[in-house]
Order: C-alpha cells, then sequence, then structure tokens
C-alpha cells in the first residue's frame, strides 16, 4: 500500500477492561482499515498497556475517527521505542530464567536503537541478539553467553488484522470442509507457485499415502519439471518409494493391480536392505539400484530432502536422521529457502514442520479427514489452508493446473 496512512498509540489497561477490544469493533463499525503496527503489554498489574495503530481512512471518515480517538484518549504518533531487556544464558541449551517465547507472527526488536527483525522465527522460541542481528533460537542452538530477550519491553509483533466476512450469515463458514470447490483452491496454488519459480523454493512434506494413492508419478513430474524443489518426510514415504520403484509395489500391494502380492510384506524391508547395501540413496541412484520414482528425481535433479525418523521406523534407510533434535535442525535451516508449503497426508510431520514456519509463508495442508486437516490450525500455524481431500487428485490436479 502506498499511502501511509495515519498513525495513532494508545496507552492504557488494554485487555483487563476491555478498551482493546471495544475500539476494534469501533474501527469495524465505521469500515476503516487498519493494522496493528505495535504492541507493548505492560509488566505489572498497575502498568499501562500500549497500542499503535496504522489507519486508512477515507476523507468523509475523518472526522468520526478524530473523534473516536479523541474518545479513547489517542494520541497521533508513532510508537516511543523502549530498548529490549537481555540476560546472558547461564549454560549451554538452557535460556535465562524469565525468557519470552516468540510467536510465528512478524516480530522485531529494538535494540542498540533500532529496530531489528527476528530472523528464523518460528513459534516456541527464545530470541538471541547480537550489536547488528536478533534470531529465534530453540533450545539447542542456545550457547552459554548469548544475550536472550527476557522482556516484552522493545518487542513488537505484527498482529493480523481481522479478518470479519460481510453479509453476516454464510453457509460453509468454516476454513474446512469437504464440500467446498477445490479447483480454486488449487489454481491459487498454482499461481503461487509459478510466482516462486527461481526466487524461493516450493517445499513438500509428505506421507507415505502418497505413494499408497498412486500419486509418486505425480510428485515425481512435479520435481522433474521443477515445480516442487525441498522435501521433508519420514522413513514411510521413502521406503515405499523405493519399494515401489523395485518391485512395483506399495506394502507389498500391487500399485497396477491393487492385489496383495505373495510374500510381498517382505518388498519394504528388501527394499531398504537394497538401499543400506548401496550405503546410500544417493549412491543406489548413482549404481543404477535405484532408477525410477521420487527419491531418484530427487538426487538427479538435485532436490534437496530430510528424511527425519521415528521410533516406528524399519530399517530404516542411511539417510535417515534418527536423533530428533538433529533432525529438527535440519529442517529449520532450510526453511530460509522456502515461499510456499504444502503437506500432504502426513499429520504428524505437518504439525512438527508448522512449529518452526514464519506465520507469512503460505502453507497448505491436504488430507483426507476433515480432522486431520484442521489439527495444524489448532496446533498454532494459523495461515495453514486446508483442503479435505485424497493425496492422488490433489498432487495431480496440481500437476494439471500448473501445466495447462
Amino acid at each position: 500500500m502506498n499511502d501511509p496512512g495515519l498513525s495513532f498509540c494508545i496507552q492504557a489497561h488494554l485487555l483487563d477492561s476491555l478498551i482493546l477490544s471495544e475500539l476494534l469493533d469501533q474501527l469495524a463499525e465505521l469500515n476503516i482499515e487498519y493494522q496493528i503496527e505495535d504492541w507493548q503489554i505492560g509488566q505489572g498489574r498497575k502498568d499501562a498497556s500500549q497500542i499503535c495503530l496504522r489507519l486508512w481512512p477515507h476523507a468523509e471518515q475523518l472526522k468520526p475517527l478524530r473523534q473516536l480517538m479523541a474518545d479513547f484518549d489517542g494520541s497521533p504518533g508513532e510508537p516511543q521505542a523502549l530498548e529490549v531487556q537481555v540476560e546472558p544464558s547461564p549454560q549451554d541449551g538452557v535460556y535465562p530464567p524469565e525468557f519470552i517465547t516468540t510467536s510465528n507472527q512478524g516480530t522485531e526488536v529494538f535494540h542498540q536503537g533500532r529496530w531489528m527483525k527476528v530472523e528464523h522465527l518460528c513459534m516456541d522460541a527464545g530470541i538471541k541478539v547480537t550489536a547488528t542481528t536478533a534470531r529465534a533460537v530453540k533450545f539447542f542452538e542456545v550457547m552459554q553467553g548469548d544475550l536472550i530477550v527476557v522482556s516484552n519491553q522493545g518487542v513488537r509483533t505484527q498482529i493480523p488484522q481481522p479478518q470479519r466476512g460481510e453479509g453476516g450469515f454464510h453457509f460453509m463458514g468454516s476454513s474446512v470442509s469437504s464440500e467446498k470447490p477445490w479447483q480454486q483452491v488449487i489454481q491459487k496454488i498454482a499461481e503461487q507457485i509459478r510466482g516462486l519459480k527461481g526466487k524461493k523454493k516450493v517445499l513438500l512434506v509428505g506421507g507415505p499415502a502418497i505413494v499408497h494413492t498412486g500419486a509418486g508419478s505425480d510428485l515425481t513430474r512435479l520435481i522433474e519439471e521443477g515445480w516442487v524443489n525441498l522435501i521433508f518426510a519420514g522413513n514411510a514415504l521413502a521406503t515405499h518409494d523405493i519399494e515401489s520403484a523395485l518391485f512395483g509395489t506399495s506394502l507389498g500391494v500391487d500399485l497396477k493391480s491393487g492385489e496383495s502380492q505373495s510374500l510381498g510384506n517382505r518388498h519394504h524391508l528388501k527394499a531398504i536392505n537394497a538401499i543400506r547395501q548401496a550405503g546410500s540413496i544417493k549412491e543406489a541412484v548413482s549404481r543404477g539400484v535405484l532408477t525410477t520414482g521420487v527419491m531418484h528425481s530427487c538426487v538427479k535433479h538435485h532436490v534437496g530432502f530430510v528424511l527425519a525418523g521415528s521410533i516406528r521406523d524399519d530399517g530404516p534407510l542411511p539417510e535417515m536422521i534418527t536423533d530428533a533434535i538433529e533432525a529438527q535442525q535440519a529442517m529449520k535451516v532450510r526453511l530460509p529457502e522456502v515461499g510456499l508449503v504444502l503437506m500432504v497426508a502426513t499429520l504428524l510431520h505437518s504439525v512438527a514442520v508448522g512449529n518452526l514456519l514464519p506465520a507469512n509463508i503460505p502453507t497448505y495442508m491436504v488430507d483426507i479427514h476433515g480432522p486431520a486437516a484442521t489439527k495444524l490450525g489448532d496446533r498454532g500455524t494459523a495461515q495453514a489452508e486446508a483442503l479435505v481431500m485424497d493425496a492422488k487428485s490433489f498432487l495431480h490436479e496440481l500437476y494439471l493446473a500448473l501445466t495447462s
């Protein structure tokens, strides 16, 4: 938006007095577009809080707006920033006792006279500052002596403007419904992916249902044609993809006929064994052991992948990261490259990745089960848009939308 708008700041007991709720309701009634720029919560029960708003009123709205601000004792001006408070970490892997935790919403800290954007933002982390940087850090990233933010003073978070529907009651008002038309959503995803090509990566977080439903060929084409640039998965997706490449089955079920093969239950272990014998997935591709499939395409087209293991895993495959902290770290360092995330048929992996994502990355959760599709938002990844459909239909239709 080119119009800088007007800035107003209000100091009061905003939360317990319900002043903030009343103010935002009245702005909505006046139909004035606004954005919350800064919100500093009082530290003690007697301390006032401060909120600063950026408003974009039309000419006819200026008079009622000024009256509204007068009623709330608001004053024009920018936030008065106070230096962020920090304390050194007492030991490796430990925050100072009064550390504050991050959300996944855009956050800045005022340090040494200037606002700094918190990089590598994710929910449930601390904030480490240096003379020139601010960064969200998990426990495993904290070193003794690191300066960690210990107060909300000097910290501001970009709180999204509430989305208010027009016209009151709506049918299919929930964000997740199997009856909602998915074609428009897939077209929107395709347009976003096209806009990212050559700029940011598209991350696919995938589960084994991609292979079970026969969608492996669609994902392979998306990788080969440059639409998917990074894969996060567990042992199962990679194992069943390799099983399908070597034996034409997934968990022993023939992917063409849909029938279980005799002794096919051993195929996934035989697939793991073949890769372990080769030394790695990459080496199996190099030796010609693995010649088709999702993992083969990742290697051939230099698409990175992070395979994070679990206690349920068979084998596991050689590239599987079995240490949970190491896996989380491996995923976290790749996320600054990412511009859009597709989460397909893998609830637990999706929640894990969602916990590492900043809220400004478009995220889509696809699952055939409605409750699974909504779980991601329930766990804090509020930006995730859910599609209730099977993996095969989604990936096939997305490929068609990207190539039509």
